[in-house]
């Protein structure tokens, strides 16, 4: 589809450029929606070109997958250009994995440089209606991964430098699934749909079928449990999401601010992302391994700690990471948890 647009418009056929090229069209009155193109997108920039862009902000799949993939190990498809935790530092720090290089899963080029657009242009998650909606059974991440897991991806997202989405149910682990479902009339789309789906779904499962997308059945199967909220390990989920956006409010190095005002870094399976905004500072790490692992404090002055998945307040088995931290101390997180320290000021 890509190569008869760039025909039929004239556009020049270079992948990452592919989207402002498109946009530039306009003017020619040739310009067609096209949706989720798996190029990169166009960003709204000053310059002369790719300036055109109809969107302030963007949604970022690239901490999606990466989070995905880290904790589910899941590397069909698409999932198989992710999954190091090196991956997940460089999309923390550049909002891209790919930065147009090699994409073994598209076999060429892929992604770009937004080093000069500001965080709050980028949108992030651990999930969305569209990495839940397509897969065949629907499940979502809480369904996929522990607990633990679960609040990981929690801090992950809500803890990064850019704008959090959640999705509907997440911030109590909602059992319900979330498959794909449509009410349109025309039975040769409906058909088309069934067998794209299909499709779409043998390089990630060998066996069985989707939902059908148009049963009055496929769609109350998604309906929320309100109920949930207060049940468990639900409730003790949502009271951690809260804590989190309550820190993110509090703690002046967690406001969104520009690229020079954080630092995300990777050690074995210890992934860190250090943020400061003027004196304050905030440092968190997170361990999405299956064995504790150690980092010793490489920055300076004193640092408290704030929050420790790993504390019975959050179903933990315990927190081992200590309370305070100076220079060359170390701090030992268990598997699949993560801490976040303030510097004292």
């Amino acid at each position: 589809m890509r190569e008869r647009y760039q025909k039929d418009l004239t556009i020049d056929d270079r992948g990452h450029q592919f989207n402002t090229d498109l946009l530039e069209a306009w003017e020619l009155g040739a310009l067609l929606e096209l949706a989720e193109l798996t190029t990169v997108s166009a960003l709204q920039r000053k310059e002369s070109r790719g300036g055109h862009s109809r969107e302030d902000y963007k949604d970022r799949d690239d901490v999606n997958w990466m989070v995905h993939t880290l904790l589910t190990k899941e590397n069909q498809g698409y999932y198989g250009d992710f999954g190091q935790g090196e991956q997940f530092a460089k999309a923390l720090q550049e909002s891209f994995v790919y930065t147009w290089t090699y994409s073994p899963f598209r076999q060429r080029r892929h992604g770009n440089d937004v080093s000069d657009r500001p965080p709050y242009q980028f949108v992030v998650c651990s999930q969305n209606h569209d990495q839940i909606g397509n897969r065949m059974l629907g499940e979502r991440l809480s369904q996929l991964v522990s607990f633990s897991g679960s609040k990981l991806a929690a801090a992950a997202v809500l803890l990064s430098p850019y704008i959090p989405l959640l999705f509907m149910g997440e911030e109590y682990g909602e059992t319900a699934p979330f498959t794909y479902f449509v009410s349109h009339s025309d039975p040769d789309l409906l058909e088309a749909i069934r067998q794209g789906r299909a499709q779409e779904f043998k390089d990630f499962h060998a066996v069985g079928a989707p939902a059908d997308a148009a049963s009055l059945d496929t769609f109350k199967a998604c309906q929320l449990n309100w109920a949930e909220r207060s049940q468990g390990q639900h409730g003790v989920l949502l009271a951690f999401y809260q804590r989190l956006i309550q820190l993110r409010r509090q703690l002046p190095a967690l406001h969104i601010s520009d690229r020079r005002d954080f630092e995300a870094f990777w050690q074995s399976d210890l992934v860190g992302l250090h943020r400061w905004h003027n004196e304050q500072a905030a440092l968190a790490l997170f361990n999405f391994g299956d064995q504790t692992a150690e980092y010793s404090l490489a920055c300076a002055g004193t640092w408290q700690k704030r929050l420790d998945s790993s504390d019975e307040q959050w179903l933990g088995s315990g927190a081992i990471a200590a309370d305070s931290l100076t220079p060359s101390e170390t701090v030992s997180l268990p598997p699949q948890s993560l801490v976040l320290y303030e510097k004292l000021v």
